[in-house]
């Protein structure tokens, strides 16, 4: 199934400080596992001096979680709870953790890296994803501003144009629609332009 999900379009990093001990999270969009793996080696080698570099990912092949020397189950568990609760998807978090010498207790630590995921989340410019139909239309410049309006009003969102002989506009819309919308830009243009599906996939549809 393709559900929507949130995420973020570029890393974020959001950091702080709880009973002396430094926590820093980085939010990583991914896609596959191997990705997350890979972001997750470069993370630890910066902060190879940490003293914990605990994560959870929900990419599109699966989800994951570490503790990374932590009691087992205060870190990557309640990390992962926040993203699922959040309904993000294809999303890395990592929390490194520089320990300032009190310790906070099993209750403690899953209250400090689920909180701190949840708040760089609130922090971070987060997107929901749908999977689309990308279309792309072609037309002559007397038609532009009716087929465009036509695509906007069908709930299609204008992602450029391209300007030569013809113009060529391309709009995202959720997938399954694209067929009714381009019968509908068809109609509107008298048969005068053409559509046509050219890639799906997911697609940013609006900031959260």
């Amino acid at each position: 199934m393709n559900d929507p999900y949130i995420s973020i379009e570029s890393a974020f990093t959001y950091e702080k400080v709880i009973s002396r001990s430094v926590f820093i999270v980085t939010l990583i969009p991914i896609d596959t596992g191997e990705q997350a793996i890979d972001e997750i080696r470069r993370i630890r080698s910066r902060y190879s001096d940490a003293t914990h570099n605990c994560y959870a990912y929900i990419a599109s092949d699966g989800m994951r979680q570490s503790d990374d020397g932590e009691p087992q189950g205060t870190a990557g568990a309640p990390m992962l709870e926040v993203l699922r609760k959040r309904g993000v998807g294809r999303l890395l978090a990592v929390v490194t953790r520089y320990f300032g010498g009190i310790k906070l207790g099993a209750a403690g630590l899953v209250g400090a890296y689920g909180g701190c995921v949840a708040e760089a989340l609130d922090n971070a410019q987060c997107r929901r994803y749908v999977y689309s139909d990308v279309v792309s239309i072609e037309c002559g410049y007397p038609l532009v501003s009716t087929v465009t309006q036509c695509a906007v009003k069908s709930g299609a969102q204008v992602l450029g144009s391209e300007y030569g002989e013809r113009v060529e506009i391309t709009v995202c819309l959720d997938s399954g629609k694209s067929a009714e919308v381009i019968c509908k830009i068809i109609d509107a243009s008298k048969g005068k332009a053409t559509a046509r599906v050219i890639k799906s996939a997911y697609m940013p549809t609006q900031s959260l």
